[in-house]
């Protein structure tokens, strides 16, 4: 999506899924800060990040 590498990430299996983010590149059900260690990474100048509050 416009050149960005899409994670969707949410620890509530039931919000963050396949079937709702189709286009996303992977989707995973950790908090974000686990999900950051897992992948061995920290957000850069050149990243983004949307969060969405109900």
């Amino acid at each position: 999506m416009l050149g960005y590498k899409v994670i969707v990430c949410d620890a509530r299996p039931v919000f963050a899924t396949k079937a709702r983010f189709p286009q996303a590149d992977s989707v995973e059900n950790e908090w974000p800060d686990q999900l950051m260690e897992k992948l061995g990474t920290s957000l850069g100048p050149r990243d983004a990040v949307c969060a969405l509050n109900p």
